[in-house]
């Protein structure tokens, strides 16, 4: 088991929701194509219709998984991780400019 006490916690937090959302979405798109091979048991033709949904949604699902995966990184690899604003001087008022 890895120790996650030097990571921040932040990025845990995003990767465990971006997880949770990812596996309810594959429990959905499984569920479909279990219906729709069921169905194809007796229809031997499944339409393109259920097929162009069925590979758009596994599409989506790949997106999903790797915005998952990256955020995942995140945790450990602080090189991949997107870049930090930087904060902003003060500017400098009237008269300190003189």
């Amino acid at each position: 088991m890895m120790d996650l006490s030097a990571a921040d916690e932040k990025f845990v937090d995003a990767h465990a929701k971006a997880a949770k959302t990812a596996f309810i979405c594959m429990c959905i798109l499984g569920g479909i194509a279990l219906v729709v091979a069921w169905l194809g048991r007796k229809l031997p033709h499944i339409s393109r219709g259920v097929a162009a949904i069925i590979l758009v949604l596994s599409l989506a699902e790949l997106v999903l998984m790797g915005r998952t995966a990256n955020l995942g990184g995140n945790i450990r690899h602080p090189e991949i991780r997107p870049a930090q604003p930087e904060t902003a001087a003060p500017s400098a008022t009237k008269e300190e400019a003189k």
